[in-house]
C-alpha cells in the first residue's frame, strides 16, 4: 500500500535533510583537510570514514531531490498552491534569506547559515517574510549589491532593472 503524504511531512522532512547534508559537508570537509594518518589502522579507519561519509552524503542528496519531486507532483494540493503568494529563494546573505514574491516584491527573513533555504527554494511561511524597505537604506543597498555580484543569485533577478 502506497501511503500518501501531504506538503507539511515533505517541508519537514527537506529542512531535516539540508541539516543533515550540512553536518555532513562539514565532516567532510574536517577529514579532507586533516592529515593522513601515519599508523595503517588509523589510515585504514581514516579511509573507510571518508569513503562513508561521501556516501551518505550521495544518498542522502539523492533522497532530498527524491522528496523535491515528489513534492512537486502532489496532485491533490496544487489546487491549494494556486491562490497563495509564491516566494522564492534568491540567496543568502548578511543574516537574511531573501525572497522574491510572484509580484516581484523584494523580501526578507532573519536565519542563520545552517537554516537558510538553498536559491530556488520557496518560502513555506509566507507571512514571516518581512519587505526589506522596511530595513535601514545602508543595509538594504549592502544586500541588492551583494546578491548582484553573487554567482548564485538567479540571472533573471539580477537582470531585473533590464
Amino acid at each position: 500500500m502506497i501511503e500518501h503524504k501531504d506538503s507539511n511531512f515533505y517541508t519537514a522532512t527537506l529542512r531535516e535533510l539540508r541539516a543533515k547534508e550540512s553536518e555532513l559537508v562539514a565532516k567532510l570537509h574536517r577529514l579532507e583537510n586533516s592529515r593522513m594518518p601515519r599508523k595503517q589502522e588509523e589510515r585504514l579507519q581514516y579511509v573507510n570514514d571518508t569513503i562513508n561519509t561521501r556516501r551518505e552524503l550521495s544518498e542522502l542528496r539523492d533522497k532530498k531531490v527524491l522528496y523535491l519531486y515528489e513534492l512537486e507532483n502532489l496532485k491533490d494540493e496544487k489546487a491549494d498552491f494556486e491562490g497563495e503568494e509564491y516566494c522564492e529563494c534568491i540567496g543568502y546573505c548578511y543574516g537574511k534569506s531573501i525572497y522574491v514574491n510572484n509580484e516581484g516584491e523584494i523580501l526578507f527573513i532573519e536565519a542563520d547559515e545552517n537554516g537558510a533555504d538553498a536559491v530556488g527554494d520557496p518560502a513555506f511561511n509566507v507571512d514571516e517574510l518581512k519587505p526589506i524597505d522596511v530595513l535601514p537604506e545602508a543595509e538594504k543597498t549592502m544586500i541588492l549589491n551583494y546578491l548582484d555580484e553573487a554567482e548564485e543569485t538567479p540571472l533573471w533577478f539580477k537582470h531585473r532593472n533590464d
